[in-house]
């Protein structure tokens, strides 16, 4: 059998991503049209870049590290659901806004370095799947070769970032994106979305059951007067975002089983590499809670991180 190949961002879709809409990548692309494929979305990379060398090196590590290009995400509208109708603008990660692209570069090569740490704890005869550049864990996520495409929500902060078809959109003005923690565990959460949908839906055919459970044991009142009860949903909150109204945005109700099962990768990324990277205060075992948090972390386990848990058993 023939080993599955790595993916790779095209030389095409590199262009659309840092010179959209779509034809006005046409004259960048005859521009670099020498050598192999990465040394022309170095081109591309450089072009884009040109007015803010230290941006254009930061843009050209990402690449180089990951095969992710970082580009533009074109201007347009969005219903963005409860928080209301947005307009988004493209904007470049150059001059004030190369602190962005700098965290991003920053949280990919800790992301990187995790799964590099997580795969050597993992299954014999399993391979880095889809994201990776080594073997050794069954370890079945990608988080090399996307898609970033920056943008500006109009005098809104959100949505800090969303994700599809292997692309990541960034905000400048999200509100978790404002430190260099915020940024990690932000693009954490959207690389489970993509990975998510790549496996087929997995949150909505696995979780789905556990996550409704909770919510109904949660749940106080009946019909209109029917609230959420932040103090009963703490033990089961993966993470601590909140969104309006102060409800865990893992249990939102226009959220989703599938920001359950982002906010539990979340969960799963810090204590992992708490203990990946020997840190002495580490965030306490979210599985050792209760029995439907023990439940879902081995769940998400098993099915994304080749079974791999360094937290040790509970007490």
């Amino acid at each position: 059998m023939r080993p599955v190949p790595s993916p790779v961002v095209s030389v095409k879709e590199a262009a659309d991503i840092l010179f959209p809409p779509a034809k006005g990548s046409a004259t960048e692309l005859r521009e670099c049209n020498k050598g192999k494929r990465p040394a022309r979305i170095r081109c591309l990379l450089a072009r884009r870049y040109k007015p803010d060398p230290r941006a254009a090196k930061l843009a050209r590590s990402i690449y180089d590290l990951t095969g992710t290009v970082v580009g533009l995400e074109p201007a347009r509208r969005m219903d963005g659901g409860w928080r209301g109708k947005l307009k988004l603008v493209p904007e470049l990660l150059v001059g004030r806004h190369r602190r962005h692209l700098k965290r991003i570069a920053v949280s990919l090569s800790d992301i990187d370095a995790f799964f590099m740490g997580l795969a050597k704890h993992g299954v014999r005869g399993g391979g880095v799947g889809a994201g990776g550049r080594r073997r050794g864990a069954a370890i079945r996520y990608r988080w090399t070769a996307l898609a970033f495409k920056a943008f500006r929500s109009v005098r809104r902060a959100t949505p800090s970032a969303y994700a599809w078809d292997w692309t990541v959109a960034y905000n400048v003005n999200g509100s978790l994106l404002r430190h260099q923690r915020g940024v990690r565990q932000t693009l954490f959460h959207e690389l489970f979305h993509l990975n998510d949908h790549d496996h087929k839906g997995w949150s909505e055919r696995v979780l789905k059951k556990l996550h409704a459970r909770i919510i109904a044991r949660c749940t106080r009142g009946r019909g209109k007067r029917a609230r959420l009860s932040k103090r009963c949903l703490k033990p089961y909150a993966p993470h601590r975002t909140t969104v309006r109204g102060g409800v865990y945005y893992a249990f939102h109700p226009e959220s989703g089983v599938g920001e359950y099962g982002a906010e539990l990768a979340v969960r799963y990324f810090l204590e992992q590499r708490a203990v990946l990277s020997k840190q002495k205060k580490r965030p306490a075992p979210f599985k050792c809670r209760n029995p439907d948090n023990a439940r879902a972390w081995s769940l998400l386990a098993q099915e994304f991180f080749g079974g791999v848990d360094l937290v040790g058993a509970c007490p």
